[in-house]
């Protein structure tokens, strides 16, 4: 089975690609490979492994690797009429030998990039012939047009529905609903995309080192910026961490929402936290 996606990276002769399992999430076991050696080795991890769902994996994918920017798109469908709520500008970093996310931005959808990955996303939408209920989409603008990374017929997963709606004053949720229950009057009553009326990051606490937590980092640091709005920790005291390798082995992350200006000065702080203090509260 390993011998198969190297074959396949061989004969194809372009690098980078992607490794992945087919069936997780949150970038569990995503690697970037540039050689075929990293491809088996990359591979073997994953057949070897389960994924966050506690499945084993049993095949794995391989794929060209898309350079461009990434986004995230959300959208509710009323009787073949799609609604965009949410384009993400993802930005991540390179860590582990993985593409670790860093933080994520909602962004203008009406702006040159957001405007091309809605137009990617309807277009994805009509063909795969999603008419109702919410839809998750992952796009990358790339530089020969707007590449599909995965569509799913699904809420966007792990998200504060709270900053969201705080941000643009509804969410995918409460969107779904109003358009099955009256698909013609949610047509009537909302513009095909929401507009953004505060600035909102979602930043991804990264674990900067591997050891155990042996104090409690200063959340309060963090709980006292302006744009502050909500946060999650996956650490605990006495705990052993690793450095962040994929959105699990992440120490959490915070919500900003705000002015534009505080939202950007915020987020470096936070970024800058997890660089300083909670390094130091690893040991």
């Amino acid at each position: 089975m390993v011998h198969c996606p190297r074959a396949w990276c061989t004969a194809r002769g372009r690098w980078p690609v992607v490794v992945k399992p087919t069936g997780s999430a949150g970038t569990d076991g995503v690697r970037i490979c540039a050689t075929a050696g990293e491809v088996r080795e990359a591979a073997a991890a994953v057949l070897g492994a389960e994924n966050i769902f506690g499945a084993p994996n049993t095949t794995v994918l391989v794929e060209g690797f898309l350079a461009g920017q990434e986004y995230m798109v959300n959208t509710v469908s009323a009787d073949g009429w799609h609604r965009v709520l949410e384009v993400w500008r993802t930005v991540k970093r390179r860590q582990e030998g993985a593409n670790v996310y860093d933080y994520f931005e909602l962004t203008d959808p009406l702006d040159d990039g957001g405007a091309r990955v809605v137009t990617a996303a309807r277009a994805v939408l009509d063909a795969l012939g999603f008419r109702w209920g919410p839809a998750h989409l992952e796009l990358i603008d790339a530089p020969g047009g707007a590449e599909l990374v995965e569509v799913s017929p699904r809420f966007h997963g792990g998200i504060d529905l709270s900053a969201t709606t705080a941000a643009l004053g509804t969410n995918q949720v409460v969107d779904t609903v109003r358009a099955l229950i009256g698909p013609d009057r949610y047509r009537a009553a909302h513009p095909p995309v929401a507009p953004v009326r505060a600035a909102c990051s979602s930043v991804i606490l990264l674990c900067p080192r591997t050891g155990v937590l042996t104090r409690e980092p200063d959340w309060d640091a963090l709980r006292h910026l302006k744009t502050f709005h909500s946060g999650k920790s996956r650490i605990a005291l006495g705990q052993r961490v690793r450095r962040t390798f994929d959105m699990f082995t992440s120490a959490g992350n915070v919500y900003l929402v705000g002015e534009p200006e505080e939202v950007l000065a915020d987020r470096e702080v936070a970024r800058r936290w997890a660089e300083e203090e909670l390094a130091a509260a690893i040991s």
